[in-house]
């Protein structure tokens, strides 16, 4: 299982189908059967399923935790729902030897749920139906780092961090005007509730960061809808302040034929998002234009390392538009699982 083309052999091939397959399946499951409490005990039997009990360890965090980690930012959102279908942090850890060991790598993946829009409510029900998969980014990232572990791709430290909720309009859910404080001491103006997955990944970013300590970070998401519009379904976009980090996936994605494409991380957008006259951020620009840059922006002031990158799969998590020829048109895709692999195998050793 060493060899240089290990990805490229006819076993190892149906063992990445199945892993796709893996995060396909979280992501086409109606919201009702895969609850943030449902997920994580999904991601538990998927362990035990692939035998991964010495390789990997899961922990369900609660709202009490949530709390005590002071991640307001994520909070905010879990509040439209939060008795009835209460937030769960899922923290999975391949490979830590010891508690206080540094990851080489942490995942972030968005974990909407359902995304009603929260206050903002979508006013598209067509596009509503979709949003049972907003939680593509953590189906991505929680397969990956199974998938990694069941095919020996590496024996570095890497974990994955999923806030997992629904965004939710009910009497405790955020309002337009509210101000978070997220878990780093950043406060937030809300000027869109349906800006929300920047929200919940802004603490696990803080968490990836200053309280793991990891080496490297890439975070996962159904960001933007802007993303969409720049480059439809052809690619995955990808910003970082390493830009060698990001070529290096780049990479990776020619080499599975899933595309990814590097897009700038200007100052100017970062600027668009600190103009709140009453909190040290806003959740949206209130500008046209370049919106999956400014999110972008935006998830860049939780993270302080340059070895981090963002991805956003909104435009390639689903085959709408029929670029994958093989998959059944409006089936989800898995993209880019096959990518994050093959990054894994090549450049976490």
């Amino acid at each position: 299982m060493e060899s240089e083309n290990h990805l490229t052999t006819f076993e190892t091939t149906r063992e990445i189908c199945e892993i796709q397959n893996f995060s396909r399946m979280l992501q086409e499951t109606p919201s009702n059967l895969m609850t943030p409490r449902i997920f994580a005990q999904r991601i538990a039997e998927q362990v035990r399923t692939w035998g991964l009990e010495e390789k990997v360890e899961v922990f369900e965090r609660g709202v009490d935790w949530i709390k005590e980690q002071k991640m307001g930012s994520f909070l905010g959102v879990a509040m439209g729902c939060i008795e009835e279908n209460p937030p769960v942090f899922l923290e999975v850890h391949m490979n830590r030897k010891r508690i206080d060991q540094k990851p080489d790598l942490s995942f972030v993946g968005k974990g909407i749920t359902f995304d009603a829009g929260g206050i903002s409510i979508k006013l598209d029900q067509t596009g509503m139906m979709g949003m049972k998969s907003d939680m593509g980014g953590a189906a991505v990232t929680m397969a990956t780092v199974l998938g990694a572990a069941w095919l020996n791709l590496t024996e570095k430290y890497i974990c994955c961090l999923t806030p997992l909720t629904d965004n939710m309009p009910d009497g405790r859910a955020l309002k337009l005007g509210d101000v978070l404080t997220a878990s780093n001491g950043r406060t937030i103006e809300i000027y869109n509730t349906d800006a929300e997955g920047r929200l919940v990944m802004a603490d696990a970013l803080v968490y990836a960061d200053k309280v793991l300590k990891s080496k490297m970070i890439i975070d996962v998401a159904t960001l933007t809808g802007s993303i969409v519009i720049s480059l439809s379904d052809s690619a995955c976009g990808i910003v970082s302040r390493n830009s060698e980090l990001a070529q290096k996936v780049c990479v990776s994605g020619v080499e599975t034929g899933e595309r990814v494409f590097e897009l700038p991380l200007y100052g100017m957008f970062k600027e668009r998002m600190t103009k709140s006259d009453v909190a040290d951020l806003r959740n949206l620009s209130g500008i046209k234009g370049a919106g999956a840059l400014t999110a972008a922006a935006f998830l860049s002031e939780f993270v302080e390392i340059d070895n981090w990158a963002h991805i956003d799969i909104a435009g390639v998590f689903i085959n709408n538009k029929g670029g994958c020829e093989y998959m059944k048109h409006g089936s989800m895709t898995g993209k880019p699982v096959r990518t994050l692999l093959k990054f894994v195998q090549d450049y976490v050793n």
